[in-house]
């Protein structure tokens, strides 16, 4: 829930003296733009690796911020389907909206991010009907909902399996990025569909 328009004390206690040290933190980003800016983090912490024995540290936190963005992703886009049933009457009708959905997301599904692919494979099929997701984009989401069933195993110590373990990271790295990439614009033909049809208010 936003807050009011008061400043934020931490930002506020470290004002920019010159415009080449400026950063900016925008009031209108949605959960979706979020999810790009933490893949973005991601990305940047990848490209530091450069195989050497200090590059061990970046691992958990880079699955923190990949984990994240996907979380944030999934509920944009569950936010987006649940608008286009709001406005053109396609899709599954569950009665939420607004308040009650921002519940659902915050206290059903919570931060599991398997529960919450299923809600958004659930809605979009009441949508497209057959049209398959990407096996690809399960088995990914699968796979992190695993390891980090909570949204806290990459936060804190304690959470993943008590043995040493290695991955080769940048075959990590391009798998992530290339299936929250095609999670991103997996809804795009859906609304270009719905963008092409009169909004019903023009029809009233």
């Amino acid at each position: 829930m936003a807050r009011d328009g008061s400043e934020t004390r931490l930002l506020r206690g470290f004002p920019a003296t010159a415009y080449e040290r400026l950063i900016v933190r925008y009031p209108y980003q949605s959960d979706g733009d979020y999810a790009h800016a933490y893949q973005s983090s991601a990305q940047r912490l990848a490209s530091t690796y450069a195989g050497r024995a200090e590059d061990d540290l970046i691992l958990i936190p880079y699955l923190m911020l990949y984990r994240h963005a996907f979380e944030l992703q999934m509920k944009s886009m569950i936010r987006r389907l649940v608008d286009w049933r709001e406005v053109y009457g396609h899709g599954l009708d569950d009665g939420l909206r607004g308040a009650t959905l921002e519940a659902h997301l915050k206290d059903n599904l919570g931060h599991g991010l398997y529960p919450i692919f299923n809600d958004l494979r659930n809605r979009y099929y009441a949508i497209a009907g057959v049209e398959r997701i990407p096996p690809s984009i399960e088995k990914i989401i699968s796979m992190l909902h695993e390891a980090d069933r909570h949204g806290v195993s990459f936060r804190y110590a304690g959470g993943l399996p008590d043995r040493q373990e290695n991955v080769d990271f940048p075959d990590l790295c391009a798998v992530l990025d290339q299936e929250f990439d095609w999670l991103s614009v997996w809804l795009d033909p859906l609304g270009a569909g719905f963008d092409a049809m009169p909004h019903p208010s023009e029809l009233m």
